[in-house]
């Protein structure tokens, strides 16, 4: 985490080991719940996950698919033959998984969320 609040998202991971399947691209999540189930802790033993809170340009978006590289070869169905498209996301009606991030400058962290999982005795 602090790589990245220092240098930025690093799109080389992209499709590694969750997948691509909205495209090749950063994916952040509309509610931190969503966030929270791919969260990992960083110890072996410890109970605290981090997420990020994160600003995303977004722009338009369109369906993604997960051979999409960079979705603004594609255009959003409701705009000009000018308008590209800079996400994808699960479901353009009523989206909780956006693909962003296929350009370095388009997300910026701005917090560390630690949470501690809760053990039912």
């Amino acid at each position: 985490i602090s790589l990245i609040a220092e240098t930025g998202f690093n799109r080389s991971f992209a499709g590694g080991q969750h997948g691509a399947l909205y495209g090749k691209g950063v994916y952040f999540a509309r509610r931190a719940r969503l966030a929270y189930g791919y969260s990992q802790s960083a110890e072996p033993h410890s109970r605290i996950r981090k997420i990020m809170l994160c600003e995303v340009l977004l722009g338009l978006y369109v369906r993604g698919e997960a051979s999409v590289k960079a979705p603004s070869s594609q255009r959003h169905s409701g705009g000009s033959s000018d308008d590209c498209c800079y996400s994808t996301v699960d479901d353009v009606n009523n989206p909780q998984i956006y693909a962003s991030c296929f350009r370095d400058n388009h997300a910026y962290p701005w917090y560390v969320v630690s949470i501690a999982d809760v053990v039912e005795t």
